[in-house]
């Protein structure tokens, strides 16, 4: 315990800390403070302020001992979960910052595009067979849409991670549809277009991300996705050609 007397005048004006480390008040100032301040144990007497020396002094040491104590508190005091949550949050987007400043490259479309040797109807005949998905597209388990019209929700289950919820949110008959799946604050949106080339059909499937947390959940699975694409478009390339020579 620090225990520290100021004389003036003929009167003595006393405060007293428990402190860690050493302190020391002086008539001029504070020559040394402690290293933590743990607990405030009298404040100062009111008959400092009749000593002007002292009572500065004083009221120095006070200020700082209450700064240093309510600092000891705060680090003691447990964080409330909400804060807490919205701390990690603060700092994952912190860690995204670069990235999110240059916001354009994540909400740009992933895409790749193939050459079908068949017209546009054929491979949107079997676009529209969604049952079938899997048997071309190596990334998927299973899938399931009531009818192939715009507005139906149904689901897809991933090789790799749990099923997902899936809405037809646009369709242009043998031209191009789109299907949407939602992340927290993310949108996920896979498009297929067809487009006439040659007597033959350039099949473009496309991937983009939207939303308030895009730029974490693309950094997170747009490699994977974007890696898949080619084997994709390759099952569907030869399902659709070997329909045709059967046909």
């Amino acid at each position: 315990m620090n225990i520290s007397e100021y004389s003036s005048a003929g009167e003595t004006y006393r405060a007293r800390l428990r402190v860690k480390g050493d302190f020391r008040p002086t008539d001029e100032g504070i020559e040394r403070e402690p290293e933590e301040v743990l607990e405030v144990l009298e404040e100062p007497h009111e008959s400092a302020s009749k000593a002007p020396n002292a009572a500065a002094i004083i009221t120095t040491w006070q200020a700082t001992n209450e700064a240093l104590v309510q600092a000891h508190l705060d680090l003691e005091a447990p964080i409330p979960r909400a804060e807490a949550i919205a701390a990690c949050i603060f700092l994952t987007l912190c860690v995204y910052c670069k990235r999110i400043y240059n916001i354009e490259r994540y909400l740009m479309d992933i895409s790749h595009s193939i050459r079908v040797a068949t017209p546009k109807d054929q491979v949107f005949t079997l676009y529209a067979d969604v049952a079938s998905w899997p048997t071309w597209d190596s990334e998927l388990v299973d899938a399931y849409l009531p009818a192939f019209v715009q507005g139906a929700s149904g689901w897809l289950k991933p090789r790799q991670g749990p099923k997902a919820k899936i809405k037809l949110v646009a369709i242009e008959q043998d031209a191009s549809f789109i299907v949407e799946s939602a992340l927290p604050l993310c949108r996920v949106r896979f498009g297929h277009a067809l487009t006439e080339e040659d007597g033959q059909t350039r099949v473009t499937h496309w991937v983009s991300f939207s939303g308030a947390l895009a730029p974490l959940f693309r950094s997170l699975i747009a490699r994977g996705i974007a890696r898949g694409l080619p084997d994709t478009l390759e099952g569907l390339k030869h399902a659709c050609e070997a329909k045709a020579q059967v046909a």
